[in-house]
């Protein structure tokens, strides 16, 4: 940008300029053209381009003078191919960044996802491990209670035995009693 704007110092009309021509070497700023051409001038032009500088006035040397030094003297296409050159490096620079932040925005989703996914194995990992420990609390629950059951009616089985006997033994204890009532008749 700076070297576009210091060679509109030099082409610009300065109604479209929105300032004075030249005005950069006016106000003792020393731009890239005047840098370039002061290595093609003799020494005599040299130091009437550096009174323009110190005096800020065109009175060794003609404003006319100057533009038309600057104008044949090759500096323009010079500072022109550099500002290409710059913008060309500039864009190129550019272009590397957004492939650089891409790439790495790239990776992130990578990295996100890849974490999501193992997220997602270790929530169904735990989901897994949680339905196979309720289902093992269930088996044991079901084995508590077949065996409460088995128990029951191992202790109904015993009653009934119990009773079974008790009956057989009266029924026994009936008979001998009447086969004594028999006999004593």
């Amino acid at each position: 940008f700076q070297l576009v704007d210091d060679l509109l110092d030099f082409t610009a009309v300065r109604s479209d300029l929105g300032k004075p021509v030249m005005a950069d070497l006016l106000e003792g700023r020393v731009t890239l053209p005047i840098i370039l051409l002061l290595r093609r001038v003799d020494g005599r032009t040299r130091d009437r381009l550096a009174d323009v500088v110190s005096s800020a006035s065109f009175d060794a040397i003609s404003e006319e003078e100057v533009l038309q030094m600057v104008r044949t003297s090759g500096v323009l296409d010079e500072v022109r191919e550099r500002a290409s050159a710059y913008s060309a490096e500039a864009a190129e620079k550019a272009r590397k960044a957004k492939a650089k932040e891409t790439e790495k925005l790239r990776k992130a989703a990578e990295e996100k996802a890849k974490a999501e996914a193992r997220a997602r194995q270790d929530a169904e990992e735990k989901a897994r491990r949680e339905a196979a420990k309720a289902e093992k609390e269930r088996l044991e629950e079901l084995e508590k209670q077949q065996r409460a059951a088995a128990k029951a009616e191992a202790e109904r089985q015993r009653q009934l035995e119990a009773k079974a006997k008790a009956e057989a033994d009266a029924k026994r204890a009936a008979e001998e009693a009447r086969m004594k009532e028999l006999k004593a008749q």
